[in-house]
Order: C-alpha cells, then structure tokens, then sequence
C-alpha cells in the first residue's frame, strides 16, 4: 500500500506535528522509535517531499508538512464520522435502505413487506425506485435491487429467492367473444400485450415440453408496466403470455382471468436480491436484505405451490418444470 492511502500514517504525522519528538510519539503509539521513523519516511518518500526538519530539537515542520496539517485533519475526521455512524448503525438498526424493484411489484406487495420489516425496526426508512440495474448499483445508486435472471458475477452479493413463472392470460368475456388461443400460432389473431421494460428481456417464445414456438400478435403493444398489462388484459382487450405468476394469481383464482395456450408457457426465471459490497457491509441493508429474501422465498415457494394444484385441479394442465440450472447464493 502507498503510504499516502495509509490512514494511520498520517495519524502518526499530526501527532509527531504536535509533539514533535519521536519518542513521545513511539511511547503514544507504543512502537519502537524506529517503526514512527519508518513511518513518517514512507510518507515523505510517497510524498517527494521532507516532512520533518530532524537535525533540530525539538523537531520543526517544513512547509509542506504545515500545508498538510488542516487537509488531514479534515481527512481523519470524515473517516472517524463515517466509522462512528457505522457503529452506531451496528448497535441499533436505524438509517435509510434504498431499493430498486419493478414498478408493479413497488405498487403492490412491496408495501407490506416494508411494514411488516419496521414493525420490528421502526427506525429505518426506505427508499424505493424502479428500473435500475446492475450499473446503477455499483455505481451508489441504490443499496440493494430486484434482478430478474441469473447473475453471474463476483463484484456483488446476489441472493435467490425463487423461481418467476409467466402465465399467458385473458379475461373469461374475451375468451366467449374471440375464442380461446390453443396454440402459439393462433396468437397471430389477437391483440398481445407484452412486456418491454428493464427487468427482463421480452418474451419472444414460448415452449412445451421441448418444443419451443415463437411467439407475436396480430397488433402488439409493448408497455414497460405490468400492472398496465395486467388492467388491459382484465378489461378484455387483448392477451397476454408473459404476465408473471405473483401478479395475475389473485384474478385467475377469483376467475377475472384464465389461462390461455394450454401447456405453453414462457420459461421460468430465477430472481435474485442483489446488494453492493459496499452496501453489504451496512448492517441495516443486510439485515433487510436477509429478510426480504427468506419472506418473498417463501411466499414465493408457497403461491407457485397453490396454482400448480389449481391449475391443475380446474384446467387439468401443469406448470412447467424448474429448469436443471443450480441456483445458489453469491455471498
């Protein structure tokens, strides 16, 4: 390590500044005289310029070390803030956790889960947006945000929390009026609305069993919003194969909505919390992030488990299988 990015040398410079003798500072420190020498060289070395006049006694400062007294005490106070608040944010959860999740999923379930989190820490706030990604992470942006898909990198912390199955739907009145789409290619016939936001890639196909089929409407609407595609649908106009099972599971129990394409469904996605390093070491956004993930698991687990046996059940279908990729925490 350069001796400029050492913090504790330069600790070690503003005490032999206000004592100036290396031995008083080698007893402070309880160090050798010799490790406070070597310290204050590396620094002058790193530097290029001398710090200490040390033929005279007691030592007197050059210039350069007189100009640097101020900015480094400044320094070691911004570092010592930071690290008190770390502490402070270590013996009692308070602070603000800034998340990123889909707009659909912020209007919806989010707010109960932050309730229920405060119930227990009512001291920590939340901040919500939508549509970051993985760039917007690493860059502060955000502390933790909601990725659909596998993530395979090492420079965050990614935590999975289930699998997102897409079911292809319509209203039951659309279905009397247009008939019901049997196949991919019989979507051609009617209006689709799909899904072209940040969080996944548009679904361009659907399969059964190994067959895969491309999939397109006679008109398509690409809308970034579940939650509008999900409204349209409802309202009978149009379909929709890629509507993620969390969001249309309520209306197709209470039968606002069926299931289209017998069989045909867009693969399932693994989803992931993901967290900054940074934000990682903060023990208010682990402790939520820990949390948030064990809640939506298994309410997660526990919904796909219920319309299997419905779908099952009233339609006579199954859901697709898991995929055989083995997914795990990056933690």
């Amino acid at each position: 390590m350069d001796a400029c990015d050492n913090l504790n040398a330069w600790r070690v410079f503003l005490k032999l500044a206000n004592k100036r003798s290396l031995t008083e500072v080698a007893a402070l420190e309880h160090e050798e005289i010799s490790t406070i020498s070597r310290t204050i060289r590396s620094l002058e070395k790193s530097l290029g310029h001398e710090l200490f006049v040390r033929s005279s006694r007691p030592l007197k400062l050059t210039g350069t070390a007189e100009s640097l007294i101020a900015p480094v005490q400044n320094l070691l106070a911004q570092h010592e803030a930071m690290m008190s608040a770390l502490r402070d944010d270590n013996r009692r959860l308070s602070g603000v956790v800034r998340i990123s999740v889909s707009t659909g999923f912020a209007s919806t379930s989010l707010p109960f889960y932050l309730d229920k989190f405060n119930r227990m820490y009512p001291d920590v706030a939340f901040e919500v947006n939508s549509g970051l990604l993985i760039s917007h992470l690493l860059k502060n942006d955000c502390d933790m945000m909601v990725k659909t898909g596998e993530v395979d990198r090492s420079d965050v912390i990614a935590l999975y929390r289930g699998l997102n199955y897409y079911i292809p739907i319509a209203s039951p009145e659309y279905v009397k009026r247009f008939g019901m789409p049997e196949h991919p290619a019989d979507v051609r016939k009617h209006r689709l609305y799909a899904y072209n936001g940040p969080v996944r890639s548009r679904t361009t196909a659907v399969v059964k069993d190994a067959e895969s089929r491309p999939i397109e409407g006679r008109q398509e609407i690409l809308i970034p919003n579940i939650e509008s595609i999900l409204n349209a649908v409802i309202n009978g106009l149009g379909v929709a194969v890629d509507v993620p099972l969390n969001f249309c599971f309520a209306h197709l129990l209470a039968g606002r909505l069926v299931p289209i394409l017998p069989g045909w469904f867009r693969p399932p996605l693994p989803i992931y919390n993901v967290i900054s390093k940074n934000s990682w070491l903060i023990r208010r956004v682990r402790v939520f992030a820990k949390w948030f993930t064990e809640q939506t698991a298994r309410d997660n687990e526990k919904r796909i488990d219920e319309f299997r046996s419905f779908l099952k059940e009233k339609y006579g279908q199954n859901l697709p299988k898991p995929p055989k990729t083995h997914f795990y925490d990056h933690a």
